[in-house]
């Protein structure tokens, strides 16, 4: 019996207008109805999910979500930090330095907003409930959750990427949300380690959760839990490794899939 279902967000349950579609809010909270808890597991930063909470009607004490791609999970009253991981300062300076070095967009996440080192509109213009300020990037005392390294020429963010030396490794966890940035996490947080820390919490085994996704940094999720659902938008490494594919963020996906998840008697 599944108890818990982990939905990425941008490309997996948001479609491209960054919104959820009627028909799969319906069917969360059919899902949540019977008993089965759902979290949104996600690269995004907390407060940028809030709307997102109250129209699943999941802002509850039992509920939850893991938001800075598993290096912060939150109770969804915001009155519970069940796990929090930040970048150290000195990892924070080098990442920072390399983003100047390949001359790309630099996007450093705090709990509240994100600090940047530059404007980009075609960013914010996806991005419509960024809090965004413009910063030097030096000497930043606030928290660091995330930083991003972001491009609007794949080629150019390809190389970067291929470019990054080993030693990054030894810091921080790098993963993608698209091919159009690079993700650097805190060392040991990811998607499937936040949902280790989640279940025990809420004693629910990893064989246990269902898991839907689309992209690179879904897919150690993908390898932990019990059932893995790709968006058919998703990327082919992740499909491979797939229970199952279903349509697409921008037609109904996530409802198509659970609608027959629930058919089938699987949930």
């Amino acid at each position: 019996m599944y108890k818990l279902i982990a939905l990425d967000c941008d490309g997996t349950l948001l479609n491209d207008k960054k919104e959820i579609d009627e028909e799969t809010i319906e069917i969360l909270k059919v899902v949540k109805n019977k008993g089965i808890k759902i979290v949104l597991a996600t690269s995004r930063p907390f407060y940028k999910l809030k709307k997102y909470l109250r129209e699943l009607d999941i802002v509850e004490n039992e509920q939850y979500t893991i938001a800075f791609n598993g290096g912060y999970i939150l109770n969804n009253k915001e009155d519970k930090i069940l796990h929090e991981a930040i970048l150290d300062k000195n990892v924070v300076k080098k990442i920072v330095d390399y983003g100047k070095k390949f001359n790309l967009y630099t996007y450093v996440y705090l709990s509240d907003c994100i600090l940047a080192n530059a404007y980009y509109e075609e960013y914010v213009r996806m991005n419509p409930d960024i809090l965004m300020k413009i910063s030097d990037l030096n000497n930043i005392e606030s928290n660091v959750y995330k930083i991003i390294i972001h491009g609007s020429n794949v080629a150019e963010v390809k190389k970067a990427r291929e470019s990054l030396d080993e030693s990054f490794n030894d810091f921080c966890e790098i993963t993608s949300s698209n091919q159009y940035n690079i993700e650097f996490i805190p060392f040991g947080n990811s998607k499937p380690k936040a949902l280790e820390i989640l279940g025990n919490h809420l004693n629910i085994k990893s064989n246990e959760m269902i898991a839907f996704g689309d992209n690179e940094n879904d897919f150690e999720m993908f390898k932990y839990v019990g059932f893995s659902v790709c968006m058919g938008n998703g990327i082919d490494k992740l499909k491979d490794i797939s229970n199952y594919v279903t349509l697409s963020n921008n037609d109904h996906g996530v409802a198509d899939a659970l609608k027959k998840l629930i058919k089938e008697g699987i949930i």
